[in-house]
């Protein structure tokens, strides 16, 4: 019907002389007559791929317009047809059945944004590791006709690693071994598909592992973001607060901090070297000492997850409230020889002094 009302007017306008028919105006006839045509003949035109015609339907738009006008030439009040058009638009946008028409297309808007995510870590000063809780990653990993997944586009060229939780479990077990070397974890995944109960045991599992929630964002229709950082680094960027070097290690101590409320005292470094040693033969030790020097307290670990920031954790329970000094000795655990630092300040040049401890 409302074809016809365009229609009408150009009938009109050639009727009483002011626009004599131009072979523009045949175009959108031609182009009808060839949809129509290859639509029987041939398989490529589909109601899947009406979209690839959208183009094309500038030249009936063409048409429709010259003839809204030439009826609003006629009579002013005809204009208000115009109106006729924008409803049926409404109401064609809201009650029809698009899927059809969108078929595999459709899928790309049931999954998170990608490309906001990908945006979002990448101006990200902290530097955090995204985790899709129970998001498929089909569409992300699909190569497409050019064998160049999206999952490469937005991720692995821009330097961003990425992972995927199926179930609390497997989320839970990814996070405990990850732990020790991430600071920064952003959880996302949709409102639509995990519910709270699931959203509360993935705060839990965070919160057991001394991850603190630092906010939380919406991105896309149904996405949340949840950002997280390993306790003693309040969120922020974790640079390192001193650097020691020494003829084969290179150590940065980050910062240690203590947790009241569980009686523990956290502690953040990395550690390098640059040349070719059996790594299995040594040990750092991190000790608290009092002012009188004694060892109240002390932390054993061998050197693993060389060039990444690593957190640790020493139970200070049995610790009487005071100030304390937080010192690390690198051993060979073989021999009991230490490792000299440079330009070390502290009492010897195998004792590094890393902190100022308070325990209340």
């Amino acid at each position: 019907m409302l074809l016809f009302i365009s229609l009408a007017g150009l009938a009109l306008a050639v009727k009483r002389g002011w626009f004599p028919l131009r072979p523009v105006l045949a175009l959108p006839i031609v182009f009808v007559i060839l949809l129509g045509l290859l639509t029987d003949a041939t398989p490529y035109i589909s109601t899947s791929g009406s979209r690839y015609q959208l183009p094309a339907w500038h030249f009936m738009l063409l048409l429709v317009t010259s003839g809204l006008y030439f009826l609003y030439r006629y009579e002013r009040r005809l204009g208000l047809l115009v109106i006729l058009w924008i409803v049926a638009g409404l109401v064609l946008q809201s009650s029809t059945d698009w899927r059809p028409f969108i078929q595999g297309r459709r899928f790309s808007f049931l999954f998170p944004p990608w490309q906001v995510i990908s945006r979002l870590v990448s101006e990200e000063p902290t530097d955090p590791l995204p985790i899709g809780y129970r998001t498929s990653t089909n569409i992300l990993n699909w190569p497409g006709n050019v064998d160049y997944p999206q999952r490469q586009h937005y991720f692995e060229d821009a330097g961003i690693s990425i992972r995927f939780a199926a179930d609390p479990h497997d989320f839970e077990l990814m996070i405990r071994h990850g732990a020790i070397v991430t600071p920064h974890i952003w959880v996302f995944l949709q409102t639509s598909i995990a519910d709270e109960t699931e959203i509360a045991e993935i705060r839990a599992t965070m919160d057991e592992l001394d991850y603190d929630l630092c906010g939380t964002r919406d991105v896309g229709v149904d996405t949340l973001i949840m950002e997280y950082s390993w306790n003693l680094a309040n969120c922020m960027r974790l640079d390192p607060k001193s650097e020691f070097q020494s003829d084969t290690f290179g150590y940065r101590f980050i910062r240690a901090e203590v947790d009241t409320g569980t009686a523990t005292l956290f502690l953040a470094d990395s550690w390098s070297t640059n040349v070719d040693i059996p790594l299995q033969d040594y040990m750092m030790s991190y000790q608290l000492i009092s002012p009188d020097w004694n060892n109240v307290a002390q932390l054993d670990l061998p050197l693993v997850h060389e060039g990444v920031p690593r957190r640790f954790s020493i139970d200070v329970s049995d610790v009487e409230p005071g100030d304390y000094r937080l010192v690390a000795i690198l051993y060979d655990k073989e021999t009991g020889e230490r490792i000299d630092w440079f330009e070390n300040d502290g009492p010897s040049p195998d004792l590094l002094t890393l902190a100022e401890v308070v325990l209340h």
